[in-house]
């Protein structure tokens, strides 16, 4: 392997990958460059050539500022950018839109891809990936036998790369682009109080153990006293709609320090958005819920008996 080049929508995730990168860099000798599209801030092109990577390769054309986002332009300027570089291996931040560019570019390329990845490293000189199976019950280990490849990396599963003393070089490119079949029509931001669930460190979550949308406020309250972000398992959010998004397989994934658990049975689908947690707090009436099979500590009871208990308790300790 000689070249590695890096790739994510979102610059703050670019620097997870320059991490992932650098594990490569300490045990094979590669080449790391990072592609960014369609930003022109040189602030963050200068931070991002400030890291332990080789090359900055910025993507320019008027159309990736004019439809931010599109898939359909990111993959025709990424891989024009990778057939003129000729990486043998293409890492991208494994968000929605990079899982569809891992897809995609693999597709054209003609590549092996591995997506959703917790990790990829060097084992013995071979370059392995590392991923959740079986809806969360078992972890994946797959050696890459085959170059060139692309492989999606999950959000938060590296830290972000720190500053290095010497500076990458800064290429720009003008890539030829056409009008995108898809176009935004428009742009509306979401409203969000607080951090995201992918970055919260504690997390009050609740599910269909709850009885209605009206009782969403005790657990509000619990949420509150211990400055946490509230989640949910999958019906509160798609079925019933109270919630924008779920923490599952199917949607969030998250890694807090704690994570509730409350009225929440603990399908597989469910444990496998929280793994990665730290510690993981179990409230249920059924003591046979699969939840109490992954939780650090649980509480077989009525939500509605322990939660206002929970939140006197933790009231007394604050003060």
């Amino acid at each position: 392997m000689e070249k590695i080049i890096l790739f994510s929508e979102e610059p703050k995730l670019l620097f997870e990958l320059i991490s992932a990168g650098e594990e490569i860099k300490k045990k094979k000798e590669v080449n790391i460059t990072c592609v960014v599209c369609g930003i022109k801030d040189d602030e963050i092109i200068n931070k991002i050539a400030s890291t332990n990577i080789d090359k900055v390769i910025v993507a320019e054309n008027e159309l990736l500022e004019k439809y931010a986002y599109s898939i359909d332009l990111y993959v025709d300027a990424l891989e024009q950018i990778i057939r003129k570089e000729n990486p043998q291996l293409f890492i991208v931040s494994s968000t929605k839109r990079g899982r569809e560019i891992t897809a995609r570019l693999a597709a054209r390329l003609d590549w092996g891809a591995a997506t959703d990845c917790n990790k990829v490293y060097v084992e013995n000189g071979d370059l392995f990936v590392e991923r959740v199976v079986f809806g969360g019950k078992c972890i994946a280990k797959e050696k890459i036998k085959q170059y060139p490849f692309a492989v999606s990396i999950l959000p938060g599963k590296y830290e972000p790369a720190s500053s290095a003393e010497k500076k990458a070089e800064v290429q720009r490119i003008k890539v030829e682009l056409k009008e995108p079949k898809t176009k935004i029509i428009e742009r509306k931001s979401k409203e969000i109080a607080g951090p995201r669930l992918e970055e919260a460190e504690l997390i009050v979550s609740v599910g269909r153990g709850l009885k209605s949308k009206e009782d969403l406020k005790m657990i509000e309250e619990l949420a509150k006293t211990i400055n946490a972000v509230i989640g949910c398992s999958r019906p509160l959010s798609a079925d019933y709609g109270w919630f924008p998004t779920w923490v599952g397989l199917s949607g969030v994934k998250v890694r807090p320090k704690v994570y509730f658990a409350i009225g929440i049975s603990g399908a597989i689908q469910h444990v496998a958005g929280i793994t990665d947690a730290k510690i993981i707090v179990a409230i249920n009436k059924d003591e046979n819920a699969p939840i109490f099979e992954v939780c650090d500590y649980g509480i077989v009871g009525d939500l509605y008996e322990v939660v206002p208990k929970l939140i006197e308790e933790l009231r007394k300790m604050k003060k």
